[in-house]
């Protein structure tokens, strides 16, 4: 007998199949989603974009670091560490050494960290004051490895350079920078090429080397008048061989400026002979001698002088002091200067420049401008200067100062100048 069915089971049966039917249909794209996800690559945030981009620039700074401190490592070795605390780079293989000209005066002797157990001692071979390099030179140059120097300052702008400087610390300091380009730097009466630099200069780094990316040195890091400045090689060479030179360095020694009887001295002086001071420096051993600007030397030690050459027993006679003649006006004055010997164990005269300065700039006339084309701004005579003396005399009045400048009348006029800690002797007309 056939088997009878619920009718109502039938349908509740064929109810539920359906639903089985439905959600398995439902069920079936969400499983191959899943899928899709969990095989393909996955999708970033914003947020991890922006960490993941930060870890790559860190990682590149790392790296650019690292290129740049292996440059200032090799070039470390080439500088040393002044007693003063300035950097020093050493030039050439006989042990010279050039260094930033500090405001206030070297002593003859002082002693560098060049790396060694011990310090080396330096020599100063010439810092004329106002010069901004000062060249020293050691006296055991065999250990001391010399910069390797690039004449060539015409790097393209943009490129990238390194100031590396010694620390107090026996180690040294590097700061990379871009090079922006040359320019023509005027330190007092001196003119230099200048390389213009993305990299602000500090009192730190004073003395220190900016080298290319080869570790060739472009410039050494000086001081021009108030501020550092990068100072390409070429023109230091040019600064240390005006400085090593006779009258350099008497400059130095002395603080006196000499030159040769130009035309327009003799006439005014009346004398073919002799050799001129046209500048001294105060607090210095030609200034505390009595020696003045318009004096003439006209001997050394009873031995007459002609040319500068003449004076080189100032500096390279080992004698504790030297008689010096001079023609002051109509006068015959005689001087003695200290000698080597004396000036080798000296004390530093830096505090007399400033009082002496002081004293002496209370009195004169300070020009407030100079008129473009006149002669007075021909003999470098700019504002700010102090005129002391008029042919011998203080000035009456500002109006004599002013016809002395001007150049009214056809006479000469001799003018003694104060600038700063310089005193200087011009003969106008």
């Amino acid at each position: 007998m056939a088997e009878t069915r619920n009718p109502k089971y039938v349908v509740a049966l064929a109810g539920v199949a359906g639903v089985i039917l439905v959600l398995g249909t439902l069920l079936k794209p969400v499983r191959q989603l899943a899928e899709s996800t969990v095989t393909g690559p996955p999708i970033p945030s914003q947020a991890e974009r922006a960490r993941l981009d930060r870890l790559a620039q860190r990682g590149q700074l790392e790296r650019t670091a690292a290129y740049f401190s292996q440059i200032a490592f090799n070039v470390a070795t080439q500088l040393v560490r002044l007693e003063t605390g300035a950097t020093g780079v050493i030039w050439d293989d006989s042990g010279s050494i050039v260094t930033a000209r500090p405001p206030t005066r070297f002593p003859p002797i002082l002693m560098a960290d060049t790396g060694g157990s011990r310090p080396t001692s330096l020599t100063v071979v010439a810092a004329p004051p106002a010069l901004p390099a000062a060249l020293l030179r050691a006296d055991a140059p065999d250990a001391l490895t010399p910069a390797q120097r690039s004449e060539d300052a015409s790097l393209t702008e943009g490129e990238w350079v390194v100031a590396v400087w010694r620390t107090a610390d026996r180690h040294y300091s590097f700061a990379p920078g871009l090079h922006l380009g040359v320019a023509t730097t005027t330190c007092s009466d001196y003119r230099f090429d200048e390389l213009l630099l993305s990299v602000p200069l500090t009192e730190t780094m004073a003395g220190g080397a900016i080298v290319d990316q080869e570790g060739l040195l472009l410039a050494v890091i000086l001081r021009c008048d108030t501020r550092l400045v990068a100072i390409a090689v070429r023109s230091v060479a040019a600064v240390l061989a005006d400085g090593s030179s006779p009258e350099g360095r008497i400059l130095t020694a002395f603080g006196i400026g000499t030159s040769v009887l130009h035309e327009r001295e003799a006439s005014y002086f009346r004398t073919e002979s002799g050799i001129f001071v046209h500048e001294i420096w105060k607090g210095y051993a030609g200034d505390l001698a009595g020696v003045e600007p318009g004096d003439i030397i006209t001997r050394i030690e009873g031995v007459e002088v002609h040319a500068i050459d003449d004076l080189l027993p100032l500096v390279d006679a080992a004698v504790p002091t030297i008689d010096v003649t001079v023609v002051r006006g109509r006068r015959t004055v005689a001087l003695t200067l200290p000698g080597s010997l004396v000036q080798a164990g000296g004390p530093e005269r830096s505090g007399v420049v400033e009082a002496e300065m002081r004293e002496a700039a209370a009195g004169g006339y300070r020009v407030e401008w100079i008129a473009a084309g006149s002669r007075a701004e021909a003999a470098g005579i700019r504002s700010g200067d102090v005129i002391l003396t008029l042919d011998g005399a203080s000035p009456r009045n500002s109006a004599a100062v002013r016809r002395a400048l001007a150049g009214d009348g056809d006479k000469p006029t001799f003018l003694i100048v104060q600038r700063g800690a310089r005193l200087w002797g011009v003969v106008l007309g």
